[in-house]
Protein backbone atom coordinates (compact mmCIF):
# COMPACT_ATOMS: atom_id res chain seq x y z
CA UNK A 1 0.00 0.00 0.00
CA UNK A 2 1.04 3.31 -0.98
CA UNK A 3 -0.45 6.79 -0.92
CA UNK A 4 -1.20 8.05 -4.18
CA UNK A 5 -2.36 12.01 -4.74
CA UNK A 6 -3.01 12.05 -8.44
CA UNK A 7 -6.88 12.27 -8.03
CA UNK A 8 -8.69 15.07 -7.49
CA UNK A 9 -11.72 14.01 -5.44
CA UNK A 10 -13.89 17.37 -6.49
CA UNK A 11 -13.40 16.45 -10.36
CA UNK A 12 -14.41 12.99 -11.14
CA UNK A 13 -15.19 12.01 -14.56
CA UNK A 14 -17.95 12.81 -16.72
CA UNK A 15 -20.01 9.44 -16.34
CA UNK A 16 -20.07 9.70 -12.49
CA UNK A 17 -21.80 13.47 -12.81
CA UNK A 18 -24.46 12.42 -15.45
CA UNK A 19 -27.56 13.26 -14.99
CA UNK A 20 -28.70 9.26 -15.09
CA UNK A 21 -25.93 8.15 -12.56
CA UNK A 22 -27.28 11.60 -10.26
CA UNK A 23 -31.09 9.39 -10.64
CA UNK A 24 -29.33 6.06 -9.61
CA UNK A 25 -27.78 7.94 -6.55
CA UNK A 26 -31.63 9.59 -5.90
CA UNK A 27 -33.04 6.26 -5.91
CA UNK A 28 -30.24 4.13 -3.52
CA UNK A 29 -30.40 7.64 -0.78
CA UNK A 30 -34.47 7.07 -1.37
CA UNK A 31 -34.14 3.40 -0.85
CA UNK A 32 -30.93 2.88 1.29
CA UNK A 33 -29.59 0.00 -1.04
CA UNK A 34 -26.55 0.18 -2.28
CA UNK A 35 -27.21 -2.59 -4.45
CA UNK A 36 -29.21 -0.21 -7.36
CA UNK A 37 -25.70 0.42 -8.36
CA UNK A 38 -24.46 -2.38 -10.84
CA UNK A 39 -21.29 -0.85 -12.25
CA UNK A 40 -22.92 0.76 -15.38
CA UNK A 41 -21.29 3.93 -13.69
CA UNK A 42 -18.45 3.14 -11.76
CA UNK A 43 -16.84 0.60 -13.87
CA UNK A 44 -17.27 2.93 -17.17
CA UNK A 45 -14.35 3.01 -19.26
CA UNK A 46 -13.69 6.65 -18.36
CA UNK A 47 -13.68 5.64 -14.41
CA UNK A 48 -11.39 2.45 -14.77
CA UNK A 49 -8.85 4.17 -17.21
CA UNK A 50 -8.32 7.00 -14.83
CA UNK A 51 -8.13 5.06 -12.08
CA UNK A 52 -5.44 2.40 -13.91
CA UNK A 53 -3.28 5.50 -14.81
CA UNK A 54 -3.46 6.80 -11.10
CA UNK A 55 -2.60 3.55 -9.53
CA UNK A 56 0.58 3.93 -11.60
CA UNK A 57 0.91 7.70 -10.71
CA UNK A 58 -0.12 9.06 -14.35
CA UNK A 59 -2.75 10.85 -16.00
CA UNK A 60 -3.44 8.54 -18.95
CA UNK A 61 -2.99 4.92 -19.60
CA UNK A 62 -1.18 3.63 -22.38
CA UNK A 63 -3.05 -0.48 -22.67
CA UNK A 64 -0.05 -1.56 -24.68
CA UNK A 65 2.84 -0.45 -22.63
CA UNK A 66 1.49 0.22 -19.31
CA UNK A 67 1.09 -2.04 -16.27
CA UNK A 68 -1.72 -1.06 -13.80
CA UNK A 69 -1.63 -2.34 -10.16
CA UNK A 70 -3.83 -2.80 -7.17
CA UNK A 71 -3.50 0.61 -4.70
CA UNK A 72 -3.62 -1.60 -1.48
CA UNK A 73 -1.24 -5.00 -1.78
CA UNK A 74 0.91 -3.03 -5.27
CA UNK A 75 0.66 -6.09 -7.13
CA UNK A 76 0.24 -5.76 -10.72
CA UNK A 77 -2.42 -7.15 -12.93
CA UNK A 78 0.26 -9.67 -14.34
CA UNK A 79 0.30 -11.45 -10.75
CA UNK A 80 -2.72 -11.02 -9.76
CA UNK A 81 -5.64 -11.10 -12.57
CA UNK A 82 -7.79 -8.32 -13.64
CA UNK A 83 -8.38 -5.41 -11.17
CA UNK A 84 -11.46 -4.75 -10.12
CA UNK A 85 -12.81 -0.96 -8.38
CA UNK A 86 -13.79 -1.47 -5.49
CA UNK A 87 -15.46 0.46 -2.99
CA UNK A 88 -13.37 1.46 -0.24
CA UNK A 89 -15.96 2.48 2.08
CA UNK A 90 -18.83 -0.82 1.00
CA UNK A 91 -21.97 0.62 -0.62
CA UNK A 92 -24.49 -2.05 0.10
CA UNK A 93 -23.15 -3.53 3.37
CA UNK A 94 -20.86 -3.23 6.21
CA UNK A 95 -19.10 -5.78 8.68
CA UNK A 96 -16.17 -5.20 11.00
CA UNK A 97 -13.05 -6.83 10.77
CA UNK A 98 -14.50 -10.20 11.47
CA UNK A 99 -16.62 -10.02 8.76
CA UNK A 100 -19.59 -9.79 11.10
CA UNK A 101 -22.55 -7.64 9.69
CA UNK A 102 -23.10 -4.46 10.86
CA UNK A 103 -27.30 -5.00 11.45
CA UNK A 104 -27.99 -1.61 12.13
CA UNK A 105 -26.04 -0.38 9.13
CA UNK A 106 -27.50 -0.60 5.73
CA UNK A 107 -23.91 0.39 4.31
CA UNK A 108 -22.58 3.30 2.52
CA UNK A 109 -25.26 3.77 0.04
CA UNK A 110 -24.86 7.20 -1.42
CA UNK A 111 -21.12 6.42 -1.65
CA UNK A 112 -22.03 3.78 -4.41
CA UNK A 113 -20.69 6.18 -7.46
CA UNK A 114 -18.50 8.50 -4.88
CA UNK A 115 -15.22 8.86 -7.31
CA UNK A 116 -13.16 9.75 -3.90
CA UNK A 117 -14.83 6.31 -2.89
CA UNK A 118 -13.26 4.34 -5.69
CA UNK A 119 -9.74 2.20 -5.91
CA UNK A 120 -8.59 -0.42 -7.98
CA UNK A 121 -7.73 -3.52 -6.43
CA UNK A 122 -6.74 -6.65 -6.69
CA UNK A 123 -9.30 -9.94 -6.49
CA UNK A 124 -7.45 -11.40 -3.53
CA UNK A 125 -7.38 -7.64 -1.75
CA UNK A 126 -10.99 -7.45 -2.65
CA UNK A 127 -12.26 -10.51 -2.05
CA UNK A 128 -14.71 -12.27 0.45
CA UNK A 129 -11.08 -13.83 2.41
CA UNK A 130 -9.92 -10.63 2.16
CA UNK A 131 -11.78 -7.08 2.51
CA UNK A 132 -14.86 -8.14 1.05
CA UNK A 133 -17.57 -5.70 2.99
CA UNK A 134 -15.18 -5.58 5.36
CA UNK A 135 -15.33 -1.66 7.23
CA UNK A 136 -14.06 -1.39 10.67
CA UNK A 137 -14.20 1.93 12.20
CA UNK A 138 -13.03 3.47 15.80
CA UNK A 139 -16.05 5.73 16.49
CA UNK A 140 -19.52 6.30 15.51
CA UNK A 141 -20.27 4.73 11.66
CA UNK A 142 -22.45 7.43 9.42
CA UNK A 143 -25.66 5.83 8.81
CA UNK A 144 -27.15 7.82 6.00
CA UNK A 145 -26.75 11.07 4.32
CA UNK A 146 -26.99 11.89 1.33
CA UNK A 147 -25.57 13.89 -1.43
CA UNK A 148 -28.58 15.61 -3.17
CA UNK A 149 -29.76 18.50 -1.46
CA UNK A 150 -33.45 20.05 -0.81
CA UNK A 151 -33.53 21.07 -4.28
CA UNK A 152 -32.35 17.95 -5.73
CA UNK A 153 -29.55 19.62 -6.53
CA UNK A 154 -26.23 17.63 -6.37
CA UNK A 155 -23.79 18.29 -3.32
CA UNK A 156 -20.80 15.89 -2.76
CA UNK A 157 -19.43 18.21 0.09
CA UNK A 158 -19.89 15.49 2.99
CA UNK A 159 -19.45 12.48 0.78
CA UNK A 160 -15.27 13.00 0.34
CA UNK A 161 -13.70 10.53 1.50
CA UNK A 162 -11.73 13.47 3.41
CA UNK A 163 -14.77 15.06 4.23
CA UNK A 164 -14.82 16.09 8.69
CA UNK A 165 -17.77 14.11 8.79
CA UNK A 166 -16.48 10.71 7.29
CA UNK A 167 -12.88 11.05 8.94
CA UNK A 168 -14.84 11.48 12.21
CA UNK A 169 -15.51 7.62 12.02
CA UNK A 170 -11.91 6.84 12.53
CA UNK A 171 -11.81 3.71 9.76
CA UNK A 172 -9.32 1.20 10.40
CA UNK A 173 -8.40 0.55 7.10
CA UNK A 174 -5.77 3.69 5.51
CA UNK A 175 -7.43 5.03 2.60
CA UNK A 176 -4.54 5.01 0.03
CA UNK A 177 -5.73 9.03 -1.49
CA UNK A 178 -6.07 9.79 2.00
CA UNK A 179 -3.80 8.57 4.84
CA UNK A 180 -0.44 9.55 2.96
CA UNK A 181 1.99 10.50 5.75
CA UNK A 182 0.06 7.59 7.75
CA UNK A 183 1.21 4.93 5.55
CA UNK A 184 4.54 5.60 5.14
CA UNK A 185 5.32 5.31 9.11
CA UNK A 186 2.74 2.44 9.71
CA UNK A 187 4.48 -1.02 7.89
CA UNK A 188 7.65 -2.31 7.67
CA UNK A 189 9.49 -5.64 5.68
CA UNK A 190 11.96 -7.98 6.19
CA UNK A 191 13.76 -9.53 3.84
CA UNK A 192 11.97 -12.50 2.98
CA UNK A 193 9.20 -10.26 1.69
CA UNK A 194 6.62 -10.09 4.70
CA UNK A 195 5.04 -6.82 6.02
CA UNK A 196 4.60 -6.04 9.43
CA UNK A 197 2.21 -3.62 11.51
CA UNK A 198 4.17 -0.61 13.40
CA UNK A 199 0.96 0.46 14.96
CA UNK A 200 -3.05 -0.72 15.47
CA UNK A 201 -4.15 0.97 11.69
CA UNK A 202 -0.98 -0.70 10.41
CA UNK A 203 -1.79 -4.15 11.57
CA UNK A 204 -5.36 -4.15 10.93
CA UNK A 205 -4.93 -2.66 7.23
CA UNK A 206 -2.82 -5.94 6.70
CA UNK A 207 -5.15 -8.36 8.20
CA UNK A 208 -8.16 -6.70 6.65
CA UNK A 209 -6.48 -7.24 3.18
CA UNK A 210 -4.71 -10.12 3.77
CA UNK A 211 -1.07 -8.51 3.31
CA UNK A 212 0.37 -11.35 4.79
CA UNK A 213 -0.88 -13.68 2.00
CA UNK A 214 1.65 -16.43 1.31
CA UNK A 215 1.55 -15.48 -2.92
CA UNK A 216 2.38 -12.00 -2.05
CA UNK A 217 4.92 -12.48 0.20
CA UNK A 218 6.68 -14.58 -2.36
CA UNK A 219 5.79 -12.00 -4.65
CA UNK A 220 7.36 -9.24 -2.83
CA UNK A 221 10.04 -11.44 -1.75
CA UNK A 222 11.31 -11.73 -6.02
CA UNK A 223 11.93 -8.51 -5.85
CA UNK A 224 14.66 -8.81 -3.46
CA UNK A 225 16.19 -12.15 -4.35
CA UNK A 226 16.49 -10.61 -7.60
CA UNK A 227 18.82 -7.87 -6.98
CA UNK A 228 20.03 -10.15 -4.62
CA UNK A 229 21.06 -12.27 -7.62
CA UNK A 230 22.60 -9.56 -9.50
CA UNK A 231 24.72 -8.16 -6.67
CA UNK A 232 25.99 -12.15 -6.38
CA UNK A 233 27.14 -12.79 -9.96
CA UNK A 234 29.05 -9.62 -10.33
CA UNK A 235 30.40 -10.60 -7.09
CA UNK A 236 31.53 -14.03 -8.73
CA UNK A 237 32.96 -12.55 -11.80
CA UNK A 238 35.17 -9.95 -9.73
CA UNK A 239 36.42 -12.89 -7.66
CA UNK A 240 37.09 -15.17 -10.39
CA UNK A 241 39.22 -11.97 -11.81
CA UNK A 242 37.04 -11.47 -14.61
CA UNK A 243 36.36 -7.87 -13.62
CA UNK A 244 38.46 -5.65 -10.96
CA UNK A 245 36.88 -2.97 -8.97
CA UNK A 246 36.35 -0.24 -11.27
CA UNK A 247 34.17 -3.14 -13.13
CA UNK A 248 32.72 -4.29 -10.10
CA UNK A 249 32.01 -0.82 -9.31
CA UNK A 250 30.34 -0.12 -12.52
CA UNK A 251 27.87 -3.13 -11.79
CA UNK A 252 26.94 -1.69 -8.48
CA UNK A 253 25.93 1.55 -9.79
CA UNK A 254 23.30 -0.31 -12.33
CA UNK A 255 22.09 -2.28 -9.67
CA UNK A 256 21.67 0.75 -7.23
CA UNK A 257 19.93 2.73 -9.73
CA UNK A 258 17.37 -0.44 -9.87
CA UNK A 259 17.19 -0.32 -6.04
CA UNK A 260 16.51 3.38 -6.00
CA UNK A 261 14.16 3.52 -9.36
CA UNK A 262 11.67 0.72 -7.29
CA UNK A 263 10.79 3.44 -4.79
CA UNK A 264 8.90 5.12 -7.97
CA UNK A 265 5.08 4.61 -7.45
CA UNK A 266 4.48 2.72 -11.13
CA UNK A 267 6.60 -0.02 -9.89
CA UNK A 268 5.11 -2.80 -7.70
CA UNK A 269 5.55 -3.03 -4.23
CA UNK A 270 7.00 0.41 -3.99
CA UNK A 271 6.42 1.10 -0.50
CA UNK A 272 8.78 -2.16 0.66
CA UNK A 273 11.10 -0.44 -2.21
CA UNK A 274 10.86 2.77 -0.08
CA UNK A 275 11.69 0.74 3.29
CA UNK A 276 14.76 -1.10 1.72
CA UNK A 277 16.53 1.93 0.42
CA UNK A 278 16.30 2.93 4.13
CA UNK A 279 17.75 -0.41 5.01
CA UNK A 280 20.06 -0.69 2.79
CA UNK A 281 22.35 -2.51 5.28
CA UNK A 282 19.69 -5.48 6.42
CA UNK A 283 18.22 -5.75 2.74
CA UNK A 284 21.50 -5.76 0.49
CA UNK A 285 24.96 -4.44 2.24
CA UNK A 286 25.50 -6.83 5.34
CA UNK A 287 24.98 -9.95 2.17
CA UNK A 288 28.43 -8.04 0.39
CA UNK A 289 31.81 -9.67 1.62
CA UNK A 290 33.31 -6.92 4.03
CA UNK A 291 36.30 -5.82 1.30
CA UNK A 292 33.48 -4.42 -0.87
CA UNK A 293 30.83 -3.16 1.07
CA UNK A 294 32.26 0.27 1.16
CA UNK A 295 32.85 0.03 -2.62
CA UNK A 296 28.71 -1.07 -2.96
CA UNK A 297 28.09 2.16 -0.57
CA UNK A 298 29.74 4.50 -2.48
CA UNK A 299 27.82 3.16 -5.51
CA UNK A 300 24.41 3.91 -4.24
CA UNK A 301 25.46 7.26 -3.02
CA UNK A 302 26.71 7.60 -6.56
CA UNK A 303 23.43 7.12 -7.99
CA UNK A 304 20.45 9.71 -8.64
CA UNK A 305 17.05 8.85 -10.96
Amino acid sequence: MIYWKRKIFLLPPSKLLSKNCIEKISKAVSKKDGDLFKGTYYKADEVVEKLKAYSINKDHINIKKDEPKCYYCESISENVATLQVEHYRPKAKSQDIDGVDDEDHNGYYWLGAEWSNLVLACPKCNGRSAKGNKFPVGNVRVKTDSPLNANNNFDRASCLANSEQLLSEQPILFHPEVDGKEIKISFTFNSDGEIFGLNDRGKKSIEILDLKRTPLTIARKKVIDSILSKIRTHLMTRQMGIIDDTGLRYYFKIICKEIKCNRKKNKPYSLMAVYYNINLDSFFTNEIPMQYRELFKQAYNEVFY
